[in-house]
């Protein structure tokens, strides 16, 4: 990985300042991985989670900013997801929608004005077709990639921006700079590549653990989000995955019925298009990054 200062970080120390709080319940925190989406968040917040300086809840995704009201973004019900603080320096959480949602930047930025905040960022056209897959697995589609590329805008329309939005979660430049208008500073904002947290994984760990002036290294990633198909029958696992939140015996079966899949070559020509979709917002990324991207537009 290029060093921190060729992520247009400047200096990524951090300022040293422990998280404290003034009420009975726990703080609120004072550090986000605010996403992407399918971009390796799941591994890399594992490893803060096993750090000794760190407190992040058991539960990755807590999809609180941006998904309730403002008045209630930083209020009791929050604080208690954070329970099992015990007064480590860093707390946090790991929410992949954070950095795709505007309305979550605002509240980020107003509610949090101090956090430092990691974003790890994939190809679009990568990122696009792994949530794909994903999707598939867990019944958000049924039909092809190019079916889900074109019904985007419907279901975007519609408010289903979940995995729905395949294209648009990966306006990466246009999400960012919505932290930066919402007062997160950029030396509180890192950037890591996906590509880096799997090519050079002991460099870009070692810059991670600088940005938050950690004493000890991160522990390496340990890979548990394999590619996997579903194999139940569709109107069974249709049913069983929408009851797996809040019934143990259907998340069983669901893990159950799950197998190692490699998902096939993207065709050549969607290949392209998406390409040419992502040129522009990618260079922005590029100068706003101050690194080259030229490689994604491939």
């Amino acid at each position: 990985m290029a060093g921190a200062r060729s992520l247009g970080l400047g200096d990524v120390s951090a300022p040293g300042a422990s998280v404290t709080s003034n009420r009975s319940g726990p703080p609120l925190p004072n550090m986000l991985l605010l996403g992407a989406q399918k971009c390796g968040t799941t591994a890399l917040a594992n490893s803060l989670r096993r750090h000794p300086e760190i407190f992040l809840p058991a539960r990755k995704e807590l999809h609180h900013f941006g998904e309730v009201p403002d008045d209630r973004a930083a209020g009791d019900a929050y604080r208690t997801l954070f329970a099992g603080w015990e007064g480590e320096r860093w707390l946090g959480e790991a929410t992949p929608a954070y950095l795709y949602l505007a309305s979550a930047a605002r509240q980020i930025g107003k509610h949090l004005p101090g956090v430092m905040a990691l974003a790890v960022l994939r190809n679009p056209v990568d990122r696009a077709y792994s949530a794909y897959w994903h999707g598939r697995r867990l019944y958000r589609f049924s039909g092809t990639f190019e079916e889900a590329l074109a019904d985007e805008p419907r279901r975007l329309a519609e408010g289903a921006w979940g995995f729905a939005a395949l294209v648009d979660r990966g306006r990466y430049a246009t999400q960012l700079q919505r932290y930066a208008d919402s007062g997160v500073a950029r030396d509180r904002l890192l950037v890591v590549l996906h590509e880096d947290l799997v090519g050079d994984q002991v460099t870009t760990l070692a810059g991670i653990a600088r940005f938050l002036g950690l004493a000890s290294a991160l522990d390496p990633l340990e890979r548990r989000n394999e590619s996997a198909r579903q194999v139940l029958p569709a109107f069974v696992g249709r049913r069983l995955q929408n009851r797996a939140g809040r019934q143990p015996l259907a998340a069983r079966i669901v893990r159950a019925g799950r197998r190692p899949f490699r998902y096939p070559p993207m065709d050549p020509v969607t290949r392209r298009v998406l390409v040419d979709t992502f040129a522009p917002g990618n260079a922005a990324l590029a100068e706003w990054l101050g690194r080259d991207l030229s490689h994604w537009n491939r």
